[in-house]
């Protein structure tokens, strides 16, 4: 199987550690162990480690995969794919192991994610219509709760890719996840998510992205690496909100080709912009400088919060900073609209590079207003026209 540098947290490395915590228990199939970030989370009622489809006869109705629909974009087509489960896997028996992992900044070791040993849950075949790139329609779905969040992915199983002409809507089972959700992000483009009555709905276009030949962490600083291969595949990542994080599920969605190392999204009160942190190997596999996207889409209730604007103006004044390591900036390539039908802002952005910028998305400062003030000197009249308009030495304001 091919290897996602993107798939594990953004500030962690993964390394083969195995967690060996107790159980934590659930009322129906067992749980991965408990990691050792869990009872300092204050999270609860919300299965750890590797989710799997829902099924009765799995004992498994929450927390678990409900759904994955496709559908063409020009709106031709949809269809359900259709779960084949492997005949081996019993989700009574089967056992869950956490990799650990080192947070970058201090080289604490957690238990980053948790999956079966030895065994997968199943496949999951596209509708009538759909097909991988080399023609086969298997691919393989799943959700876990891991340090930092849930993620999700989508992948084949071997060198093809994901129909990049459909997009593809996931349907998650969940009673509590909704209300932890944080920002939202991935290397999809047009994403979108909602949370509501217990079904998280996460939808997204998957498009050919180049991936690091490991999890490396050099990809998170500035490099000239070269992609090992470029495929279409979707992981999307649903973050924790911090404790006091003024943000809901579905308030920020972003989606960036940047994905291989991403250091978190924050907004920052001060510069009053969101902060967002990405990094991937600087070329592709055939030796081409990467050129880098980034879509977001942003509630407009949440903006006119965070900058005090009407969003429907904000459109026009919305620009992206692009800060590289090595001190340079450039202003990217944005195009943004508003609707006011859903309050979404979505912004548009290309024109960077890899790897590692810090990309800050804020609004244009406006220009100084100028006033025109008239000033008098006996019978000699002039006029004055600045941002604090004085008048001249000798002459009096009229």
């Amino acid at each position: 199987m091919k290897k996602f540098g993107a798939w594990i947290t953004a500030v962690v490395l993964l390394l083969s550690v195995t967690s060996s915590t107790s159980s934590f228990a659930e009322t129906d199939w067992p749980a991965a162990p408990t990691p050792n970030w869990l009872a300092s989370s204050g999270i609860t009622g919300i299965r750890v480690g590797q989710w799997i489809p829902c099924r009765a006869d799995w004992n498994s109705t929450n927390d678990c995969i409900q759904s994955l629909k496709w559908s063409k974009l020009d709106g031709s087509k949809s269809g359900y794919a259709t779960f084949v489960p492997n005949p081996s896997f019993d989700p009574m028996t089967a056992v869950q192991k956490w990799e650990g992992a080192s947070a970058f900044s201090n080289g604490t070791y957690v238990d980053n994610y948790a999956h079966f040993v030895d065994t997968r849950v199943g496949y999951w075949t596209l509708p009538d219509g759909f097909t991988n790139s080399d023609g086969s329609t298997a691919i393989y779905v799943e959700a876990h709760f891991m340090a930092g969040g849930l993620q999700f992915r989508v992948i084949t199983d071997n060198n093809s890719n994901l129909p990049v002409d459909s997009s593809a809507q996931i349907t998650l089972k969940s009673a509590n996840y909704g209300k932890y959700v944080g920002w939202i992000y991935g290397n999809t483009k047009s994403p979108s998510v909602t949370a509501s009555n217990g079904i998280v709905t996460i939808t997204g276009n998957p498009v050919v992205t180049p991936y690091a030949a490991s999890a490396d962490p050099d990809i998170c600083h500035s490099n000239v690496k070269k992609a090992a291969g470029s495929n279409s595949v979707i992981q999307i990542s649903l973050s924790l909100k911090g404790q006091y994080e003024q943000i809901q599920a579905g308030d920020a969605i972003l989606g960036t080709n940047g994905n291989g190392c991403f250091t978190g999204v924050s907004f920052d009160p001060v510069s009053q912009q969101i902060v967002v942190g990405v990094g991937n190997v600087h070329f592709d596999e055939n030796g081409n400088t990467i050129p880098g996207w980034f879509n977001l889409q942003l509630r407009g209730s949440r903006a006119k919060q965070w900058w005090g604007i009407n969003p429907e103006t904000a459109v026009n004044s919305v620009q992206v900073q692009v800060l590289y390591e090595d001190g340079t900036s450039v202003l990217a390539s944005t195009v943004a609209k508003y609707d006011r039908a859903t309050d979404t802002i979505t912004l548009v952005s290309q024109g960077f590079h890899f790897s590692s910028p810090t990309l800050r998305i804020g609004l244009k400062k406006a220009a100084p207003s100028k006033t025109t003030i008239t000033c008098i000197k006996g019978k000699v009249t002039r006029t004055v026209t600045a941002v604090n308009p004085t008048c001249p030495a000798g002459y009096k304001k009229k």
